[in-house]
């Protein structure tokens, strides 16, 4: 006689796949937010170190940190990053604005270090407000991706003007 065998039947679970979690940085710099143009923070030209800190305001997704300055027409400016955290790698982007950002210029490595950024350029515009991206080559966040920035103004070489020399002119004396 046939006999009844119950089969078995799967049924499919649901299993969350594992992803990152954002951890907080536990020290923020005191520029942030500056995450885009319009949030960047004035630099001083002076050389004087501003501290940053790639830490993302909460998504998780890479930071940019921006400054800006007011380069003034025929100066020369340097831009660069010192006191790299271990996990810090800098690249800078150099932006003016008209109706939109324009890139002027970038850079990776100086120094003849492959972390460091830097940018010397004279502005040979008018005056104006010029803003200085600043990210993160490999990604990476957190208390080991500080660095520092400075900016430095320095005066337009002068030109030489020629000086008139005076010659002395002899005029004869009469002779009686």
């Amino acid at each position: 006689t046939p006999t009844l065998t119950p089969t078995p039947t799967l049924t499919p679970t649901i299993t969350p796949t594992p992803t990152g979690t954002y951890t907080p940085c536990s020290n923020k710099d005191l520029w942030e937010p500056d995450d885009t143009y319009q949030l960047s923070n004035a630099i001083e030209l002076d050389g004087s170190r501003q501290w940053h800190l790639f830490c993302p305001p909460g998504s998780g997704s890479d930071d940019e940190d921006w400054v800006s300055f007011v380069a003034s027409a025929d100066y020369t400016y340097s831009i660069e990053t010192s006191y790299l955290g271990n996990d810090a790698d800098t690249f800078v982007d150099l932006y003016r604005r008209q109706s939109s950002l324009i890139e002027l210029d970038f850079n990776d490595d100086c120094f003849g270090n492959s972390r460091y950024s830097c940018l010397d350029f004279t502005n040979n515009l008018s005056e104006e407000t010029w803003y200085v991206k600043f990210t993160n080559v490999g990604g990476l966040w957190g208390d080991g991706a500080d660095y520092q920035i400075s900016v430095w103004q320095y005066s337009p070489t002068p030109t030489n003007t020629p000086t008139p020399t005076l010659t002395p002119t002899v005029t004869p004396l009469d002779t009686l």
